[in-house]
């Protein structure tokens, strides 16, 4: 209620902010009749995904989750068609596995469910149920051929002839003496097999799972998945960090079968507190995926494994799709609480995101062309938007800790920056698809940084940034080859600084704590305070020319026509909360400020009065503005929300 009152009070001063003083003559507050439109909510979000597919060509990909979701791309994840199948969205059943016989038959299982389609996803038909198989989690489905597709639910082992159309259960007798379940299987092809249980024991079958024998195993840990070699050979992965491969050798007298445990290298610092998924083996290709964003890959057909950081995430992985040359792994980003997919090329050392939507906050926004842009947040945040924000994809950044991102920008179409927490630095030469983290040696300083709060190209090589080092010293950093080597320098006021704006490479101001403006006339060598006559923290400036400029913060918005000599400031009474974020003008008359509660205030002369646009559309604290033009301008905050003009 406070939060409401205190919004409602400030939405009433803001309006005739701007008036003359009691007894004086009212003041029109000029408006131009732009307006805003919400582009982006939590209705994009992927929710828990749990299983996934991908065509060999990397094209057509299905992503599964929970609730009966999932979602379909024909262009190699950079769009997506989201639907639910309607019978399991309203029982809550999830989607927890699949596969296709061809692009049209496929075959997804879930929560006491097995569903068919023949159409290529666009429809799905109920083919088997708990009324066949009782109370059971469909595990796993697997074309082997010939129309055959087999699966695992409970202690049953599901087999249809018929391309998915109707279901043989097998029930494996030997489980109902105990307390195991089965958990995954695989086949050589369509009549030899090997299925795993929760237990010590696993199962034999060499016609086509119509009977199956028992096996003491000997793999030493609990196995969650396994996955069959061309060869015969079954690898499994499970509540460990280690691979198990079984083998078998036939001699006159006997057969023998064998476990070999291989350990993943490097070693990672704490093993016990990881685990492996699902495992995929294709030819001389291998790959394990399991929680906190632990990827592993072989290339000599799963005698060594390696882990890999390639994927940058700390996402838990559930599935992973393997076909041709890419690797698709599905999971849940914990710490955002989203659906999260990555699809792996080049013998998997090359990763890019595929999920889209996010349900953090958004700190800051760069587009390149109106449909093209780029949002960053805490967590390592940093998506990409193809459709003008209408939806995100995640794109991956490595770092050593979670790092909040703050701030990007580009200095054309391939080329950015984005910055953060600890210091760090991101750099893409590709126009934002993969980003590499800058090495500490290229950012040489006497101490640590603490954080670079914003990023600003003045041409497509030079690029500036600020922030504050763990003693409290604003620094200005300053790049000459498109941000991968950088020199810092002290810029002498211990002060925390937030923001800058750079008419060239020469002449810039940067603003911060305690109403700091401060001026370059030399590319940042030497940096002169400026009066402002507030101790406000300002957040955001800008200018329009070396004369014309504005600056907002706390409680307070400034303008300046000489260059920043002398500041006019529009002061909000102290007693409401106005908190403004940034700010951007794109002529000298036209510009807009957000904040928080959702506040967006818009100038049509100069910032001598102000009014408020989208008025209720969203209550969320906006962050950032990027204006391309005067037409293509976009907001975004908390909640994942993202606006944009409507001019």
């Amino acid at each position: 209620m406070r939060r409401i009152l205190l919004a409602s009070l400030l939405a009433v001063m803001l309006v005739f902010w701007g008036c003359e003083k009691p007894g004086e003559e009212e003041k029109e507050v000029p408006t131009d009749g732009t307006s805003w439109e919400i582009i982006h909510t939590n209705e994009s979000v992927l929710p828990t995904l749990y299983a996934g597919y991908i065509s060999s060509d990397g094209q057509r990909i299905f992503l599964f989750g929970d609730k009966g979701f999932f979602a379909v791309s024909t262009d190699g994840g950079l769009t997506w068609t989201p639907d639910t199948v309607a019978d399991m969205a309203d029982s809550g059943y999830s989607i927890r596995c699949v596969d296709f016989a061809d692009e049209n038959t496929g075959v997804i299982g879930g929560d006491m469910t097995i569903y068919r389609t023949t159409d290529g996803g666009e429809t799905w038909t109920l083919a088997a149920s708990q009324a066949d198989f009782g109370e059971a989690r469909v595990r796993k489905v697997k074309y082997v051929g010939n129309g055959k597709f087999y699966a695992i639910a409970g202690a049953n082992f599901l087999r249809s002839t018929d391309y998915g159309a109707t279901w043989e259960v097998v029930h494996i007798d030997y489980l109902d003496s105990t307390s195991y379940g089965l958990m995954s299987f695989d086949f050589v092809d369509e009549d030899n097999g090997y299925m795993i249980s929760s237990g010590p024991v696993n199962f034999i079958t060499t016609d086509g799972g119509l009977t199956w024998i028992p096996e003491r195993t000997e793999m030493g840990f609990h196995g969650y998945d396994v996955d069959a070699a061309d060869d015969g050979t079954y690898f499994v992965c499970g509540d460990t960090t280690k691979i198990a491969y079984r083998t078998v050798s036939v001699s006159d007298t006997d057969t023998t079968v064998s476990w070999t445990t291989v350990p993943i290298s490097p070693t990672l610092t704490h093993p016990e507190a990881y685990l492996l998924e699902r495992i995929k083996i294709e030819g001389s290709l291998g790959i394990a995926v399991g929680n906190d964003g632990l990827v592993v890959i072989s290339t000599d057909g799963g005698e060594t494994w390696q882990r890999t950081d390639a994927p940058g995430t700390y996402a838990d992985f559930s599935y992973v799709a393997l076909a041709g040359d890419y690797a698709l792994a599905v999971g849940v980003d914990n710490i955002r609480a989203e659906g999260f997919a990555t699809l792996g090329t080049s013998n998997f050392s090359v990763w890019k995101g595929v999920s889209y939507g996010t349900r953090m906050e958004l700190d800051d926004v760069v587009f390149v062309d109106e449909q093209t842009g780029f949002f960053v947040g805490k967590e390592l945040s940093l998506f990409k938007t193809y459709d003008g924000g209408l939806t995100l994809y995640q794109r991956p950044l490595v770092a050593e800790h979670n790092v909040s991102v703050s701030g990007i920008d580009f200095g054309d179409d391939l080329h950015g920056v984005a910055v953060g927490s600890d210091g760090a630095i991101f750099t893409t030469s590709d126009g934002g698809e993969t980003w590499t983290t800058v090495p500490e040696e290229n950012i040489p300083y006497d101490t640590d940084i603490d954080h670079i709060n914003k990023v600003r190209f003045v041409d497509p090589t030079t690029v500036y940034a600020v922030g504050t080092d763990i003693d409290g010293n604003g620094i200005f950093l300053r790049s000459s080859d498109a941000g991968e080597n950088w020199e810092v320098i002290q810029t002498g006021y211990n002060v925390e600084l937030l923001n800058l704006d750079f008419l060239s490479p020469t002449v810039g101001w940067i603003v911060g704590e305690m109403g700091t403006v401060l001026k370059t006339t030399d590319g940042g060598d030497t940096w002169e305070r400026l009066p402002t006559g507030t101790n406000a923290g300002l957040n955001a400036v800008d200018f329009v020319d070396e004369n014309h400029g504005w600056a907002c913060g706390s409680f307070a918005i400034l303008k300046t026509t000489d260059g920043g000599q002398n500041w006019q400031i529009a002061q909000i009474e102290d007693n409401l909360f106005a908190l403004f974020h940034d700010i951007v003008f794109v002529d000298r008359n036209t510009g807009w400020i957000v904040g928080d509660f959702g506040y967006i205030l818009h100038t049509v002369d100069g910032g001598e009065t102000w009014y408020r646009q989208a008025a209720g559309m969203t209550e969320s604290d906006l962050y950032a503005l990027y204006a391309l033009d005067a037409t293509h301008i976009w907001a975004c905050g908390e909640l994942r929300t993202i606006l944009k003009l409507v001019p």
